[in-house]
Formats: structure tokens, C-alpha cells, sequence
């Protein structure tokens, strides 16, 4: 989020200098920004929910699930389809 909102100051800052500011960069800027604060304002929140979790772990826990579910088995293999 901090990374996100050092381009898009940076993107500000360049329209500025190039005196090309229009009313969608203004909105975009301000709704970006209104957003950013919102996240961390909540932050505690966010990363707490299970849908962050999932979604940002998912691949790799299921592989990690996976091999262990298997160890142990032989040859035997687990059929998911």
C-alpha cells in the first residue's frame, strides 16, 4: 500500500511539473488516497479476516497439505478429481 502510494505521488508530482493536472487525476488521486487511509486506519482488521488469509496463502499451504497428506502412503495415490 505504501509502495502504491509513492507512484501515485509520484505520478502526481511529474502531471504537476508537466502542468497537465486534469479533474480524473485529482478524483483518481483523492479516492486512491481516501482508500490508502482507510486501509490502515483498519489495518488491524484486514489482516485478520479470513479471505486475506486464503487468498494470500492458499497456494502454498494446499501444496505444503498436500505432501504431507501423501507421506506415508507408499504408492498409494490420492484421487481428487
Amino acid at each position: 500500500m505504501m509502495g502504491w502510494l509513492f507512484i501515485n505521488l509520484s505520478v502526481l508530482a511529474k502531471t504537476i511539473q508537466s502542468a497537465t493536472l486534469s479533474h480524473s487525476m485529482i478524483l483518481y488521486q483523492m479516492f486512491c488516497l481516501i482508500y490508502i487511509l482507510d486501509y490502515f486506519f483498519y489495518e488491524e482488521y484486514m489482516t485478520s479476516t479470513s479471505s486475506f488469509v486464503l487468498r494470500s496463502e492458499d497456494f502454498g499451504s494446499s501444496l505444503f497439505l498436500n505432501r504431507r497428506e501423501r507421506k506415508g502412503q507408499g504408492n498409494q495415490r490420492k484421487q481428487d478429481f
